[in-house]
C-alpha cells in the first residue's frame, strides 16, 4: 500500500494512453483514454495516424485510389509547415510544401514583458513568444551612455509626411541582415535577398507587378535601401525632458528637444527640432525610436518617423512575390510589362568619399515638350506650399535660398513627381522616372539623399532624365 506517483510523460499501446504509477509492481493507470487520431503527412510525404494527445504513431490509414490531384489554393499549415492540400476525400498529397518563413515580427510591451508574434509572410501561421525585459533607464549618465553607443540596424522605418495623424504619404523601409524592403508610394517598392554566397536575387514592382531585378543593379538596390533610411537622433542629454510609462515601457516628452541628428555612417548634419518624442528600451538598447520633427522651430511643417523593431526586424520575401517576379522576368527597357524602366542612380552611399550624384540633364522642348524654366511655379520660401501649374512643366525646383515648404512638380498625368523643401526642413522621394539633381547648401533628407563632392548634405531637386 503507498501513496500514487505518477508520471509526467504518457505510456501507450496501440489502443490507449495513460500515466503510470512511478512505484515499483504498481500497475495503477492515471487518466487512461482511446488515441484521438487525426492524419499527418511525416517529412518523407506518407500519411500517418497520429494521436493528438499522446503522439502514437500507425500507418492505418484510409487513402484513395488512385487519380489526378486538384489542389486548393489555400495553405493548409501546421506549427512547422505550409502547403497546399489535394481537395479529393482521403488523399493527402500535398503540393510546395515548405517550412514558415517568419518575417518582420510585431511587438508589444507591458510591465516588464515583451509579447513578440512572428507571422508567416505566406500563410499566416503565427507563433508568439514571451520575454521578461528591463525597459527602465536609472540615471541621466545611463541613458547618455545607451544613446552614444546606439548602432542602427536590423531596424524598420516609418515616414509620415506632414505627421502621422493626416499623412500626405506613408514611406516604409525594413533593413534585416539578409534581406531589405523598400516601399515609396508612386516611386518605388522593392526586396533585395543577399544570398550566403555573396549574390543577390532582388524583385521589383512596376506597373502593379513584381519583376526580378537586373543582376547588375541588385547590390546597388540593396546597400541604398539602408543609405538612404538615414536618419538617426540622439537624445542625449536631455533624460530629464522624458518621463517614463511603466504599462508600455515608454519614455516620452510633449516638449521641443532639439536633438542631434546624424547620418546612418556617423556624420553629424544640422539640429533637429522634436516637439514629441517617444523611446523605448530593451535590456539597456534602444528598440524604438518615435517623434515629431521639423528642420527648424517652427511646427507648421511637421513630419514624423517611427524606428521600430531595432535589433530585431527581418525580412522574408513572400513566394507570391518570387514566383509573379520569375513569371514576369527581368525588369528592363524592352519589357512587356515595364516598357519605361529607369536608369538606376545612386542617390547616396554609406561610404562617404563616393557620396556624389551625377549631374542631371535638364529637360528641354526634346524630352516630352516640356519647358523648364527656372522659378516657374517651383520657388518655395516662408512656408509656402506650391505645386507646378505648368502640366508640362516636369521638375521640381528648390531655390537654395528657400527656408522652408514643400514643393512638388506635376507630371502630365497629374502624378507628383517629388517633394521637396529648402535648407533646414525635409526632401522627400522621387518617382522612378526622376533622379536627384543637387544643389546649393542643404542639410538632411529621407529617402532622397544628396550630397556635395566633400560629403556634405545639400539641397535636392527632380529633373526628368
Amino acid at each position: 500500500d503507498h501513496e500514487h506517483r505518477f508520471a509526467e510523460v504518457y505510456s501507450k499501446d496501440e489502443k490507449s494512453h495513460w500515466y503510470a504509477c512511478l512505484e515499483i509492481n504498481c500497475a495503477v493507470q492515471d487518466k487512461k483514454a482511446d488515441h484521438t487520431f487525426e492524419v499527418k503527412v511525416n517529412e518523407e510525404g506518407k500519411p500517418q495516424n497520429v494521436c493528438t494527445e499522446c503522439g502514437y504513431v500507425n500507418d492505418d490509414v484510409k487513402v484513395a485510389p488512385e487519380h489526378e490531384h486538384v489542389f486548393s489554393d489555400k495553405y493548409e499549415k501546421d506549427d512547422k509547415f505550409h502547403w497546399y492540400a489535394c481537395s479529393t476525400e482521403d488523399c493527402y498529397e500535398q503540393k510546395d510544401k515548405a517550412e514558415h518563413s517568419f518575417g518582420n515580427p510585431e511587438t508589444a510591451y507591458a510591465d516588464g514583458t515583451l509579447t513578440i508574434t512572428y507571422t508567416c509572410v505566406d500563410c499566416e501561421y503565427e507563433k508568439t513568444e514571451v520575454r521578461k525585459i528591463d525597459a527602465t533607464v536609472d540615471s541621466a549618465t545611463e541613458w547618455n551612455q545607451i544613446f552614444k553607443t546606439f548602432k542602427l540596424t536590423n531596424f524598420s522605418l516609418d515616414v509620415y509626411l506632414g505627421g502621422k495623424e493626416k499623412p500626405e504619404q506613408t514611406n516604409h523601409v525594413v533593413i534585416g541582415d539578409k534581406a531589405v524592403y523598400y516601399h515609396i508610394p508612386g516611386s518605388r517598392e522593392f526586396y533585395v535577398v543577399r544570398n550566403d554566397d555573396g549574390s543577390y536575387d532582388g524583385y521589383l514592382k512596376f506597373g502593379g507587378k513584381f519583376m526580378c531585378l537586373p543582376e547588375e543593379l541588385e547590390e546597388d538596390y540593396f546597400k541604398n535601401a539602408a543609405s538612404t533610411a538615414a536618419l538617426v537622433v540622439s537624445f542625449e542629454d536631455n533624460f530629464e525632458k522624458f518621463t517614463y510609462d511603466a504599462a508600455t515601457g515608454t519614455y516620452s516628452s510633449k516638449e521641443t528637444i532639439k536633438a542631434t541628428a546624424y547620418t546612418m555612417s556617423g556624420d553629424h548634419s544640422e539640429t533637429l527640432y522634436c516637439h514629441s518624442s517617444e523611446v523605448k528600451i530593451i535590456d539597456g538598447k534602444i528598440s524604438y525610436i518615435a517623434c515629431d520633427y521639423s528642420f527648424g522651430e517652427d511646427t507648421a511643417s511637421v513630419h514624423s518617423f517611427i524606428y521600430y523593431n531595432i535589433g530585431m526586424s527581418e525580412v522574408e520575401v513572400p513566394q507570391a512575390v518570387i514566383d509573379e517576379a520569375k513569371e514576369n522576368g527581368v525588369a528592363s527597357d524592352e519589357s512587356e510589362n515595364n516598357p519605361n524602366m529607369p536608369e538606376y542612380t545612386t542617390p547616396v552611399n554609406t561610404d562617404k568619399d563616393s557620396m556624389k550624384n551625377e549631374a542631371a540633364p535638364d529637360i528641354t522642348e526634346d524630352t516630352n515638350d516640356a519647358v523648364a524654366e527656372e522659378g516657374v511655379g517651383n520657388d518655395v520660401m516662408n512656408d509656402d506650399i506650391s505645386s507646378n501649374e505648368n502640366a508640362n512643366n516636369d521638375p521640381s525646383y528648390i531655390s537654395p535660398d528657400a527656408n522652408a515648404g514643400i514643393a512638388t512638380g506635376i507630371k502630365p498625368d497629374g502624378g507628383m513627381v517629388s517633394t521637396a523643401t529648402g535648407a533646414n526642413n525635409f526632401a522627400g522621394t522621387l518617382d522612378p522616372d526622376y533622379f536627384v539633381k543637387v544643389e546649393g547648401d542643404y542639410t538632411m533628407s529621407i529617402g532622397g539623399i544628396a550630397t556635395d563632392e566633400n560629403g556634405n548634405f545639400i539641397l535636392s531637386s527632380a529633373t526628368k532624365k
